[in-house]
């Protein structure tokens, strides 16, 4: 079903994860939506008066937004613009009115004042805003490119850059004229100093947004050019790095996603009266761009160009910017990855430590005869010791009863465990028994006196069914270890990829079938009265690890093995509410235990696994 947000001319919102851009004469096709991906809701209400959203800023927790209110663009009319602060949640903190059109709009970190940009097309102006004292002051700016204004500001390498706009063009409508310069201000007078030129090959008639890659260029959007252009060492010896050609497309303003998962997307949408988040599974350093003539917003591939539409349905989206995480969940690094050590997976909380296993790309049947990492960490993410293990390391447990590490080998075959004495460093390691026709064993779980583990990489029948067991008790004698089958699979259930395992409070087993996108509850495992007592389908989404929150105030550890990053997540968590990672889907959310039903908190991650609370009592 597409998300209908409600727009007057009857056109939809939608959000795309197809990877495909289709057109006919009408322009780009209501995709369809996959919410898990990318969900739109409207950020916030304009103030009273105000309308036409065009430039956002974020800056700390606030965010600043321009509106046009149906001013001309050179200010000849004499009316006002509005400037909006707004919460980091989209509730309105103050408004201030500013003579003339805004089109440009970027906070000085240096100074936590706002530069708002007026009149890009003519007698072009600067006003600078003290939002903690409300007091203004305006500035009257040279034109450089032959009359025109200035469209946005970057501040960058200590410098500030104005992207010149409404050039005049010679007799051929070539644009010669600089279209960025720098601006500086002295004795109450503003000078823009011109740093880069358009030419007769660029011909860049529509000089527009500015942007800033990670890595320090800048990016000039030709907006009815259909074009950008990215400019290395601005200001310097500088150089036009890429041109970006986009053939029936008008760009308006592109942004990079940060590094940090859990941050949404800002859209004004100018002619549609409105500011709308895209929260979803943004990939860090990735451009997002928004398309004026086609009403999408999208991904653009900074090597070659192309673009794939996310959202679209949208009337004439202009200004963007990245909001950071502001659900009441924080996202942050917990621990930097042990020296040769990579791909974080299972994760498991023993009092104040925190064990971290490490797969090192290694095979996960063992066959490359490589060793993986387990770490051992405080509470806060400091690293006491490390721990190498015989082979490919997914499902990790310490017995609560010696305090000893369990770690499961080779989950696709020729499975293993090793046991480590942490605090003598002693490792013992054993053979373990195939119970499913020659898989391994993907997590281990201590309950009631028992050791669970669940069954990975069954033989399926000739039907494609799995029929062995997917769950069994470990039990040690003499050096030697046994896997009793406790529950099986069956044609009705056929649990092809049996994975994490987890307990709920009350003391049932979580059985995650991965691939086969459903989760098991087991009630009483073990014992003669267990049973199958749900199954929640996930259709399309793939879940890895189901963690249950504590009565106790805790953080939430998620290993993202494609990333390299061991996260935390801090918030605030309900307790006895089930968590659950998406490996496919890029988040971690909560899945009602009812229904089934999921729904993301954070997102924006690329493969995220293991999750464990760690608790904030020992911090």
């Amino acid at each position: 079903m597409a998300l209908d947000l409600g727009l007057s001319n009857g056109s939809k919102v939608t959000s795309n994860s197809q990877g495909a851009f289709a057109t006919d004469s009408m322009g780009v096709h209501n995709l369809a939506p996959d919410p898990f991906f990318y969900n739109v809701t409207k950020f916030a209400s304009s103030p009273v008066g105000a309308s036409q959203p065009d430039s956002i800023d974020v800056y700390g927790d606030k965010v600043f937004i321009g509106y046009g209110n149906g001013t001309k663009s050179d200010g000849s009319d004499g009316k006002p613009t509005t400037i909006a602060e707004y919460t980091n949640k989209g509730q309105l903190v103050n408004t201030f009115s500013v003579p003339g059109h805004n089109d440009g709009l970027r906070v000085d970190s240096s100074s936590g004042k706002v530069f708002a940009l007026l009149n890009q097309d003519g007698n072009p102006r600067l006003t600078i805003i003290d939002t903690t004292t409300s007091d203004q002051q305006t500035y009257t700016l040279p034109s450089i490119n032959g009359g025109g204004g200035y469209d946005d500001i970057r501040f960058l390498n200590g410098e500030t850059f104005l992207s010149a706009s409404g050039p005049s063009l010679d007799s051929n409508g070539v644009n010669t004229n600089p279209v960025i310069g720098t601006l500086t201000i002295s004795d109450s007078q503003a000078t823009v100093t011109p740093v880069f030129s358009s030419s007769a090959s660029l011909n860049i008639t529509d000089p527009d947004s500015l942007g800033t890659t990670p890595t320090g260029a800048l990016v000039l959007e030709g907006g009815d050019d259909q074009k950008q252009l990215r400019i290395t060492n601005s200001g310097t010896e500088q150089q036009a790095s890429l041109i970006v050609s986009h053939q029936g497309i008008t760009l308006d303003d592109t942004v990079f996603a940060p590094s940090t998962p859990g941050s949404s997307l800002l859209v004004a949408d100018t002619s549609g009266n409105a500011v709308y988040k895209i929260s979803g599974n943004f990939t860090p350093g990735e451009a997002y761009t928004s398309s004026t003539n086609k009403g999408f917003v999208g991904s653009i591939n900074s090597e070659d160009g192309s673009i794939t539409p996310l959202v679209t349905g949208l009337k004439s989206p202009h200004g963007l910017a990245f909001l950071p995480n502001s659900n009441d969940y924080s996202v942050s690094e917990f621990a930097a990855n042990p020296v040769g050590a990579s791909k974080p997976d299972s994760a498991v909380v023993y009092g104040d430590k925190v064990f971290i296993g490490y797969g090192n790309g290694t095979k996960s049947d063992g066959s490359d005869g490589k060793p993986t990492t387990i770490a051992e960490y405080t509470n806060k993410g400091q690293l006491i010791n490390t721990f190498s293990v015989p082979g490919h390391n997914d499902g990790l447990g310490v017995d609560p009863a010696s305090g000893k590490v369990f770690a499961l080998l080779n989950q696709d075959g020729n499975p293993k465990l090793t046991v480590i004495d942490t605090t003598t460093s002693n490792q013992q390691t054993y053979t373990l028994p195939s119970i499913n026709g020659g898989g391994g064993y993907d997590d281990i779980r201590f309950l009631n006196g028992q050791i669970f583990l669940s069954a990975s990489a069954p033989t399926l029948d000739s039907n494609g069914v799995n029929t062995n067991p997917v769950i069994g008790t470990l039990t040690f004698s003499d050096s030697q270890a046994t896997i009793t089958p406790v529950f099986s699979s069956s044609a009705s259930l056929n649990i092809k990829d049996p994975d994490s395992l987890g307990t709920t409070p009350t003391g049932a087993l979580i059985l995650e079938d991965q691939d086969g996108q459903k989760q098991i509850r087991i009630t009483n495992p073990g014992t003669e009265l267990q049973q199958a007592s749900l199954i929640l389908p996930h259709s399309g989404i793939t879940l890895d690890d189901t963690a249950i929150a504590p009565e106790t105030s805790s953080r939430l550890l998620v290993s993202d093995d494609t990333l390299g990053v061991v996260y935390q997540i801090s918030g605030n968590f309900t307790p006895g509410t089930a968590y659950t990672a998406s490996s496919n889907k890029g988040f971690v959310g909560t899945i009602n235990s009812e229904d089934g039903t999921i729904s993301p908190l954070v997102s924006g991650f690329k493969s995220p696994h293991g999750l464990t609370f760690v608790s904030n009592s020992y911090s």
